[in-house]
């Protein structure tokens, strides 16, 4: 009997053992892998862009927001003094979107974008933040594109980068603009629409409350997002593109969740007045073409929709041509 408690307790630490370690390598909670990881990773990023040469043309810079790092990639153009600062997508990091950034560049303006707390190369515990945390770090960034290049300054932001762009627009009237890549109203019953399981999110949702007896408790993001029915144009689903991609966070913080479910605009969004342009993808599954236009309609500051056709939800990385052109015309007019 002694023996055969002692090999089940044995066969459990090691399934124990196995799964964590499964856990770890899958959704890479931990600390950051070594730099020469990183850089590898990145110069094979930038070949498969396309932009073998960009990587090493742009700056690297930090700033300290709330007592963490937030790292900064800045692409600075001779010709203007007028900036964009741009927020990345759920679980991603600014270079991610470098072709964006770079044509942005190219188009007369410089752009810092940055990596919000818990995501890629800054501070804070991988996966862990919430609305708040990101609204912040886009206002101290902002703060950092207004001291360096001039009180001319637009935010940008792709996804879960487009929500906090449209909240910032609400909240920071320092702004000349915002182009938000998808918006939404956390704390409105139809941003369930854009989960994975809308009626699951639901359920979920009235058991927040209780997350705030584990707050860091992680969830894969995979719980509400289906990268694998995302396409990439660069012949692989998105799952498939970021399984190796040693700066991307794959799992969340449950606050994050929950800020992501309930925070309300900072002001109701008929009174935003920082000119706002939406960019939606005509065939994305999460943010639809209607929710967007739910929202976008309520809106009474200077406005515009640009839908692009044919595109599904990576549209700021898949189809920069077909975005960039149309971003500057709309921000040469506001800036």
């Amino acid at each position: 009997m002694k023996k055969s408690s002692l090999l089940a307790g044995a066969a459990g630490a090691v399934t124990g053992a196995v799964a964590y370690r499964g856990y770890r390598d899958y959704y890479r909670p931990g600390p950051l892998p070594p730099a020469s990881e990183i850089d590898s990773y990145l110069d094979s990023l930038f070949v498969r862009m396309g932009l073998p040469g960009l990587r090493h043309q742009i700056e690297e810079d930090s700033i300290e927001c709330k007592g963490e790092r937030l790292h900064l990639d800045v692409f600075p153009s001779d010709s203007s003094r007028r900036a964009i600062v741009f927020v990345p997508g759920t679980s991603l990091y600014a270079l991610a979107y470098a072709e964006y950034m770079h044509k942005m560049r190219l188009l007369g303006f410089n752009v810092v974008g940055f990596d919000p707390r818990g995501h890629g190369r800054s501070g804070g515990r991988r996966g862990s933040y919430t609305l708040d945390t990101l609204l912040e770090d886009a206002a101290a960034v902002v703060g950092y594109a207004m001291e360096r290049f001039g009180d001319g300054v637009a935010i940008s932001g792709s996804s879960q980068g487009g929500i906090v762009s449209f909240y910032a627009a609400a909240a920071d009237e320092r702004l000349d603009a915002a182009v938000c890549h998808n918006i939404g109203i956390m704390d409105e019953p139809s941003v369930f629409s854009i989960s994975r399981w809308p009626d699951v999110s639901r359920f979920a949702a009235r058991l927040m409350p209780l997350a705030g007896l584990a707050p860091e408790l992680r969830l894969p993001i995979s719980v509400y997002l289906d990268l694998a029915a995302e396409p990439t144009r660069f012949g692989m689903n998105a799952l498939e593109f970021v399984k190796d991609d040693p700066l991307v966070v794959l799992a969340v913080a449950l606050k994050a969740l929950v800020s992501l479910t309930s925070r309300p605009l900072p002001r109701p969004v008929e009174e935003i007045r920082v000119p706002v342009m939406v960019v939606q993808a005509e065939l994305d599954a999460m943010f639809t073409e209607a929710y967007t236009r739910g929202i976008y309609d309520r809106l009474t500051c200077d406005k515009e929709l640009l839908v692009v056709g044919g595109a599904s939800h990576l549209v700021l990385t898949n189809d920069v041509d077909a975005v960039a052109p149309e971003v500057a015309a709309f921000l040469n007019e506001h800036m």
